[in-house]
């Protein structure tokens, strides 16, 4: 099984006319999308549409951007996931999988716990000084939630696969980062933003991997390439960014065998 891999294509940033063109890009029949394609759903939506007409299966999960700071994060998946579920050929990780020959596709955003900062800051002293920065506390409560959450659905989904004899690989496609050790920021950016960079619950879904059928953890946010193994399972971030980062003035899609 493989797949083209991107993500953070941040359109809205780029000139229209070095936005990416999907006649002929693919390299593969499957493309997964790890989130933050625009700052609006509405073009994110027309975005997985082009693509679909140029893949045989898109499989998306939602970035931090397409919700644009706005609350209510889960009505807006919601509202999303009925959007696109006419589209037979793309499959919105929302509270979903899907299963392509033996392999199954797995995921959620992931938003942050806002621990990725320690030890050099606590999580509530995180909190504290995004709070200043103008975050509301309303909204850093929800992202928590929906975080903890998404930790238990993806825990409940590995292990459901983990004891199905059909499934032989198993990919898991989140936005923000599993691990730590995957957090970057620019190094304009206040370090109290590292907070908003992964999920740290991400490794207790690892205990459901009990027949170690988890192949490869696909994900962006960070603007950063990581390709890893660690205990079997390939990590890999694909981002395309923001035109002033310099990282995909040239880009292509990234294929990953699992």
């Amino acid at each position: 099984m493989h797949f083209d891999l991107v993500s953070d294509l941040h359109e809205n940033w780029w000139p229209p006319e070095q936005n990416l063109n999907w006649d002929g890009l693919g390299t593969s029949l499957v493309c997964v999308v790890a989130g933050d394609i625009s700052n609006d759903w509405d073009y994110s939506y027309k975005k997985l549409i082009e693509i679909g007409k140029n893949y045989r299966h898109v499989i998306f999960v939602d970035g931090n951007h397409e919700h644009n700071h706005k609350t209510n994060l889960h009505e807006n998946c919601a509202k999303f996931y009925d959007r696109i579920s006419p589209h037979n050929n793309i499959t919105y990780l929302h509270k979903s999988c899907i299963v392509l020959d033996d392999t199954a596709f797995i995921g959620c955003n992931g938003w942050w716990t806002y621990d990725f900062c320690m030890p050099q800051m606590s999580s509530s002293e995180c909190w504290e000084r995004l709070v200043v920065e103008g975050f509301e506390e309303e909204k850093l409560s929800e992202i928590f939630i929906i975080a903890k959450n998404e930790a238990k659905m993806l825990y409940n989904q590995i292990e459901t696969f983990n004891n199905d004899p059909r499934i032989n690989h198993i990919v898991v496609v989140t936005h923000t980062a599993p691990m730590k050790r995957f957090s970057y920021l620019p190094p304009d950016y206040n370090p109290v933003h590292y907070g908003r960079i992964g999920n740290s619950l991400f490794q207790t879904t690892l205990l459901a991997n009990t027949n170690q059928k988890i192949r490869a953890w696909c994900f962006g946010h960070v603007h950063k390439e990581f390709d890893e193994t660690i205990d079997g399972i390939r990590y890999v971030c694909h981002p395309r960014g923001r035109p002033e980062e310099n990282i995909g003035q040239i880009y292509f899609p990234k294929l990953i065998e699992v």
